[in-house]
């Protein structure tokens, strides 16, 4: 990978300035087959997997409860408006085609959201749930990432979902609003998840344009990302994880990173490196 493409990935680290490492979980299924496991493949060839909030496995992760203007918000906005734009949007937003196009601007806001590409992490390497829930129950293994090479920022946590106010685009389509802080709210809005989630402790790493070199195989509902592989730290071999895993990425990661072992206590997980 070019130095130019490397340097635009790495960079600051918003909110995680106290955290030295941050964890990904790795399942591994087919221990016959090692050669065909996608995240053992992954880590092999120094690459990441962005999804999409669609790919998800939580049905209200990143889902948005879409708030549409009242009417006096509509007037608000139409007389900052002149000549022809002004008139469009009295076309667009009053009148009986208004609801119909609220509904159908809600959907392509809702389209773009999905676009989005997000990468997940952890700052808890111990944690059972997640062993259980994204390591194929302690049979794969967790990979230990040097936060200073990664842009990522730390999920809330509510008792509902993130609200999104459309009138936010319809000033920023119509030149009022500016479209960097039109994308800082959408950002925002995809880092909420619902407090049940809160166990995992989650950072979000966003995909943008600036990574589009690092890019090394694109699909419908995610994108493969390239990474140095001195920017994984460690990995962690799952309690479960077959001798024969172990083995064969123990053989080809390079010796710069840590083996550590997830151990099996009375009611915990600890990480020890074994000598």
């Amino acid at each position: 990978m070019c130095k130019r493409a490397c340097a635009l990935l790495k960079c600051y680290i918003n909110g995680v300035q106290n955290l030295e490492s941050l964890y990904k979980y790795c399942p591994v299924y087919n221990f016959e087959n090692l050669e065909n496991e996608y995240a053992i493949q992954n880590v092999l060839n120094n690459q990441v997997t962005f999804s999409k909030r669609t790919n998800f496995n939580d049905l209200f992760d990143s889902k948005i409860d879409f708030i549409i203007p009242t009417k006096s918000e509509l007037r608000a906005v139409h007389v900052q408006l002149k000549g022809a734009e002004k008139h469009e949007f009295k076309q667009l937003f009053f009148g009986e085609a208004g609801q119909r196009n609220f509904e159908a601007f809600r959907r392509n806001v809702n389209q773009k959201f999905d676009e989005y590409l997000f990468f997940c992490l952890t700052d808890k390497p111990d944690n059972n749930l997640m062993w259980s829930h994204y390591a194929n129950s302690h049979k794969g293994f967790c990979l230990e990432w040097n936060v200073k090479d990664i842009n990522a920022e730390k999920v809330i946590y509510q008792d509902s979902i993130a609200r999104f106010e459309l009138l936010d685009v319809f000033k920023m389509q119509f030149g009022l609003l500016d479209n960097g802080e039109v994308g800082r709210k959408i950002w925002e809005a995809l880092k909420i998840k619902l407090t049940e989630w809160e166990y995992e402790s989650e950072y979000r790493v966003q995909f943008g344009s600036d990574m589009k070199p690092l890019i090394n195989k694109q699909e419908p509902n995610y994108t493969l990302v390239s990474y140095k592989p001195e920017w994984i730290t460690a990995i962690i071999f799952g309690c479960r994880m077959d001798k024969r895993a172990i083995a064969y990425l123990d053989e080809k990661l390079p010796a710069f990173i840590e083996r550590r072992y997830a151990v099996e206590r009375k009611s915990s997980i600890e990480i020890v490196v074994k000598h």
